[in-house]
C-alpha cells in the first residue's frame, strides 16, 4: 500500500513538473532567438568628431565605450586584429603581408558564430575579396563605384576595354546576368561617376554608403538563420570632396572645386607644420566632419528601420578600425594615417545599440576584445568589467599616405598605462605623453624617455625583430588594374 502511494505520489510530482515545464518555461524557450549581429565599421572616423557629429548615433546608444583603442592605424593591421585579437606582429598582417587569406578563420571570432551566416559588406578595397578578405565569410560582397548594385554585373572590366568590346558585347552580358536590369544600372551610374571625376563639379554620389545599407537591410529581411553582418562604410575616408548629400550637412564654406587628391599629404606630412596649407586642411576637416554626419543619418536610419520592421532581434556595434590625422598640435600637424600612432589614429567610438545592454565604460578598453564583446552581445550575457591595466597597438612600414621616414620601413608600438602612453620606433626613439584629457587628444610630457620597464614584456617579440619580421615576410598580392585604380582613388598611392 505504501509502495503504491509512493508511486501515486511520484506520478503526480512528474505531472506536476512536466506541467510547470510546458506551461511556464518551454514559451519562453521557443520565443528566444539567437540576435542578428551587425557590426558597423566606419572606417577612418575617430571619437572627437565622432561625438560632434553623429548625434542621431550617439542618441540610439544603449551602452558607450568612451576609452576605445584601435590597435593599428590602418585597415589592414587593424582589421586583422579585430578579428583574431592578436596584434600585428602576432598575425603576420601588415603592411608588407596585406592578405587576409593567411587568417585561418579558427585564429577569429568567427569560429565561434558556425551557426550563423556570415556575412561582410565592404566598400574597403581592402577588405575585399581582392585581398582575401572574403576567406573569411560565407559571403562577402563588395560595394564599388563600378558596382552600386552588387547583385549586378561589375561593369569596371568592360568600362576599361569599352573600344575593343563594344556596347553591345556589354549588352549581351547584362541581359543574360541574373540580374539584368541591376547589370544595366551599374553601367548607367559607373559612366556617370567617371565623367564627374576630376572635374571641379560636386559628386553626384556617396562612397558606397547608401548601397551598403541597402545590403545589410536586404540580408536581414531575408535571413531565415541568425546572421552575422560586418559592414565597412568607406564615405569617411579619403578622398574628401563635395558629394550631393553633403549640401544636407554643415558644409558651407568648401567650394565645389576642392578635393583632397589635389594634396600631397607627404609634402605636408614632412613639414613640421601645415604652413601655406592651412586652408586646404580646414576644408579637409569641414569635409571630413560632414561625412560623418552623413554617415550617422545614413546608418541611424538603417538602424530605426531594422528595428521596426525585424521580428529577431538585431545587436548594433558601431565602431571603426582606425582614426584620422587632421593636421591638429595633438597629431603631430600630421595628415591622413601614415606614420603614427596618435590618439587622433588611435582613439575610435564604440557604441551598441541592444535591447538588453545599458550603461557605460569608461576604463580604457582594445578593439583587440571585439570578440569578447560581441559574443556576450550575442548570448545576452552581461559586458564585462574590463580593467585592462596596458592596452598595446603597433604598426609596420607604410600606409601609403606616409612620409619618407616610414618608407624606410621603420615599426612604431604603443602602451598605454593609467593616464600615460609611451610610444616607441624602432629607430630607437620615443615620446610620453599624458592622454587623460578630451578624446583624441595627448600632451608630450617627456620626449625619448626611458621605457616603461614591462614594456619590452607586453610584446612577445622586440620592435627590432617585429619590423625585420614584417619585410621578410613582404608578400605581393596579385591584384588587377580596377582594384589599383580604387586603391589610388582612396588614396593610397
Amino acid at each position: 500500500m505504501d509502495c503504491l502511494l509512493d508511486a501515486s505520489l511520484s506520478i503526480a510530482l512528474q505531472n506536476f513538473r512536466t506541467y510547470i515545464f510546458v506551461h511556464l518555461f518551454k514559451p519562453a524557450i521557443i520565443v528566444m532567438k539567437e540576435p542578428h549581429v551587425v557590426v558597423i565599421c566606419l572606417d577612418t572616423v575617430r571619437k572627437d568628431f565622432y561625438d560632434k557629429y553623429a548625434q542621431q548615433l550617439t542618441n540610439l546608444a544603449t551602452h558607450r565605450f568612451h576609452e576605445m583603442r584601435a590597435p593599428s592605424s590602418w585597415s589592414v593591421p587593424s582589421h586583422a586584429a579585430m578579428f583574431s585579437g592578436e596584434l600585428p606582429h602576432e598575425t603576420g598582417i601588415h603592411t608588407y603581408s596585406r592578405d587576409f587569406g593567411n587568417l585561418d578563420i579558427e585564429q577569429t571570432f568567427l569560429a565561434d558564430f558556425d551557426m550563423y551566416r556570415t556575412v561582410a559588406i565592404s566598400a574597403n578595397t581592402f577588405a575585399s575579396s581582392a585581398f582575401g578578405f572574403d576567406s573569411l565569410f560565407d559571403q562577402c560582397i563588395s560595394i564599388s563605384p563600378s558596382s552600386r548594385f552588387p547583385n549586378g554585373l561589375d561593369v569596371n572590366d568592360f568600362v576599361r576595354n569599352y573600344d575593343r568590346e563594344g556596347v553591345a558585347v556589354f549588352l549581351n552580358r547584362a541581359l543574360n546576368h541574373s540580374h539584368p536590369l541591376k547589370s544595366v544600372a551599374n553601367a548607367i551610374l559607373f559612366k556617370l561617376y567617371e565623367a564627374t571625376q576630376g572635374r571641379k563639379i560636386t559628386q553626384p554620389f556617396d562612397f558606397g554608403g547608401k548601397a551598403i545599407a541597402r545590403g545589410v537591410r536586404n540580408e536581414l529581411c531575408s535571413a531565415t538563420d541568425p546572421t552575422f553582418i560586418f559592414a565597412n562604410f568607406m564615405d569617411a575616408h579619403s578622398p574628401h570632396t563635395l558629394f550631393r548629400d553633403l549640401k544636407d550637412t554643415t558644409i558651407d564654406k568648401v567650394p565645389s572645386s576642392f578635393t583632397s587628391l589635389d594634396l600631397d599629404y607627404e609634402e605636408i606630412n614632412a613639414d613640421s607644420e601645415l604652413n601655406g596649407h592651412e586652408t586646404e586642411i580646414e576644408y579637409v576637416r569641414q569635409l571630413y566632419g560632414g561625412s560623418i554626419a552623413y554617415l550617422d543619418n545614413v546608418v541611424a536610419n538603417l538602424v530605426t528601420s531594422v528595428q521596426e520592421t525585424i521580428d529577431r532581434e538585431t545587436v548594433f556595434v558601431i565602431t571603426s578600425d582606425h582614426g584620422e590625422n587632421l593636421g591638429y598640435p595633438d597629431d603631430d600637424w600630421l595628415i591622413g594615417h601614415g606614420d603614427s600612432l596618435s590618439e587622433g589614429l588611435l582613439h575610435v567610438p564604440f557604441d551598441i545599440i541592444s535591447d538588453t545592454h545599458y550603461g557605460e565604460t569608461n576604463t580604457r578598453t582594445s578593439l583587440l576584445d571585439l570578440g569578447t564583446i560581441i559574443g556576450r552581445l550575442r548570448d545576452g550575457r552581461t559586458l564585462p568589467d574590463f580593467d585592462n591595466s596596458v592596452v598595446l597597438a603597433e604598426v609596420a612600414g607604410p600606409s601609403g599616405d606616409s612620409p619618407d621616414g616610414q618608407k624606410n620601413g621603420r615599426a612604431i608600438r604603443a602602451a598605454y598605462v593609467g593616464d600615460r602612453k609611451l610610444v616607441i620606433d624602432s629607430e630607437g626613439k620615443s615620446k610620453l605623453f599624458n592622454v587623460s584629457g578630451p578624446p583624441n587628444s595627448q600632451t608630450l610630457t617627456v620626449n625619448n624617455s626611458q621605457r616603461f620597464d614591462q614594456f619590452d614584456d607586453w610584446f612577445s617579440i622586440p620592435i627590432e625583430e617585429f619590423v625585420e619580421r614584417a619585410r621578410e615576410r613582404t608578400e605581393s598580392v596579385t591584384i588587377d588594374a580596377s582594384v589599383e585604380d580604387r586603391l589610388e582613388r582612396l588614396g593610397y598611392r
